[in-house]
């Protein structure tokens, strides 16, 4: 009995429902087996009683102690009561707990959709940046048109984000650091979120940028179609930006020469940047857009 009570008293911690179910089905397994042992109690006090009346009929000294153990009769009872008292407190706690990871279930639940949708915007706003950026059939200051409304449509989805960070908050408040459910964080997503505007903004700026070097050269839209075509035609990854390889392609077909080592890049010390590139295209001896 003393193992049972401790075992009843002991203190459990679970984090996920499958835990705290196999809590509630062990302690289900051993309710089952009370009435078997209460029974045996009842037998055991039986027994007790019988010792007492034998004594007292023929008048024995100390039969009644038990030199096999140290519980006295009297104390059974007691101690059996107690086990029912703390089993059914037990079984209240689990329940108590399990409710609550139902709770937090539903919280995982709810953060991780939210999450996706939020992530899955994220990606799809992404895309349409670069896209736009990179549009050879309309004007600049379309382009720009286009990235400011772009801009207008993510400010509206901040509250998006605030849902996600009320649903991240009670997470956090009932100690819920793991979700089975995504991959996503809440600081994942604000980064990600964060580094779309930064994205955004320097499209903005590249495109103010293509302005200013277009006005200043008088170029006319048909060129300023080539120049980006050109441009589009090095930039494999549509990053907007050569990488160094890309940047060495497109100057080799300018009629420069480079070793096989990428160090000979680092050199030119030119940011490959889209407004930068066509700068240093349209100032090359050598350019000739009809061969990009």
């Amino acid at each position: 009995m003393e193992q049972t009570e401790e075992d009843l008293r002991d203190t459990f911690i679970v984090h996920t429902m499958p835990e705290v179910e196999r809590l509630i089905a062990a302690h289900q397994t051993f309710e089952n087996t009370l009435d078997e042992a209460e029974n045996e109690s009842r037998q055991l006090q039986l027994c007790a009683q019988k010792v007492e009346e034998i004594a007292s009929e023929y008048k024995l000294v100390n039969a009644t102690q038990n030199p096999y153990t140290n519980i006295e009769p009297h104390v059974l009872p007691q101690r059996w009561n107690m086990i029912r008292e703390l089993t059914q407190k037990r079984s209240a706690l689990l329940h108590r707990e399990r409710e609550r990871q139902l709770a937090n279930e539903k919280l995982r639940r709810e953060f991780a959709q939210k999450a996706e949708a939020f992530n899955s915007s994220i990606e799809t706003h992404r895309t349409e940046i670069v896209k736009v950026s990179m549009e050879s059939h309309s004007s600049l200051e379309d382009q720009r048109n286009n990235l400011q409304k772009l801009e207008e449509e993510l400010n509206r989805h901040q509250d998006k984000l605030n849902e996600l960070e009320h649903v991240n908050q009670a997470l956090e408040d009932a100690y819920i650091f793991e979700n089975p459910y995504t991959v996503y964080s809440m600081p994942t997503l604000r980064v990600a979120w964060e580094q779309l505007f930064t994205l955004l903004h320097y499209s903005v700026n590249e495109i103010d940028n293509q302005i200013l070097t277009r006005d200043s050269r008088g170029l006319t839209a048909e060129q300023m179609n080539d120049l980006r075509t050109c441009f589009k035609h090095f930039d494999k990854n549509n990053t907007g930006r050569l990488e160094p390889n890309e940047f060495k392609a497109c100057l080799v077909s300018l009629g420069y020469n480079f070793r096989d080592d990428i160090k000979n890049l680092n050199k030119l010390k030119i940011n490959s940047r889209i407004g930068q590139t066509w700068e240093f295209l349209l100032s090359s001896s050598n350019c000739q857009i009809s061969i990009l």
